[in-house]
């Protein structure tokens, strides 16, 4: 007796098995004789199994290796793109903020001051102050010297430098010293101050101008 006999005793029963074993052409043949021989309807087995298909198909619909792949590409592109804005806006941070102050002007490194030599032909004259700072920053200025301006009969006091000036998109900007000729012989302080876009932290500097 054949391995297959003993595996499958009906088999032996099969128009299909013989002497040599199943002649059968594949498993096919032997499902459709053993449905004639029940008295059902030859190649009902593909019906159910087609039936049968389509509802696990309905239940979990087939989706092809491809299919498979490209949505896991998908979420893997996803993740990338939302990982790397999340490092771009967490990982970065502004540029530190900084200012410098300084004028065209030679330095002396003894007094640590400018040195400006008036002109004494004028009554009064203006000399610029260079910065530089974060773009778009907001510089102010200020000093404790002042000048008296009369006006409408009474006297009017300004810092020699006021008011604030916006750092433009270079990291540079500039603001106007008032001198005049009461100021020659005296070492002038200039300040500034900066602070970031929202205001949390902010920086001085300071420069001297030796007006001669």
């Amino acid at each position: 007796m054949s391995l297959l006999t003993q595996k499958y005793p009906k088999c032996s029963d099969c128009i299909f098995y013989d002497d040599d074993g199943c002649q059968a052409n594949d498993i096919y043949d032997c499902v459709e004789y053993m449905e004639e021989k029940n008295g059902i309807r030859k190649g009902q087995w593909m019906i159910d199994w087609m039936k049968k298909s389509k509802e696990r198909e309905e239940r979990n619909p087939y989706q092809s290796n491809f299919v498979k792949w490209s949505k896991n590409f998908i979420i893997i592109i996803i993740l990338l793109v939302t990982s790397s804005c999340e490092d771009l806006f967490q990982g970065s941070t502004e540029p530190k903020l900084f200012l410098e102050m300084s004028m065209d002007y030679p330095y002396d490194e003894k007094s640590r001051a400018y040195i400006v030599d008036y002109p004494l032909e004028n009554s009064h004259w203006y000399v610029r102050v260079s910065i530089k700072s974060n773009p778009r920053n907001r510089v102010f200025f200020g000093s404790p010297v002042e000048f008296g301006v009369y006006y409408q009969g009474r006297w009017i006091y300004e810092p020699i430098i006021q008011h604030s000036v916006y750092v433009k998109d270079d990291s540079t900007s500039q603001q106007l010293v008032y001198l005049n000729k009461s100021m020659i012989g005296e070492m002038l302080p200039i300040f500034a101050v900066v602070s970031d876009v929202d205001g949390t932290h902010e920086i001085k500097d300071s420069l001297f101008i030796d007006l001669q």
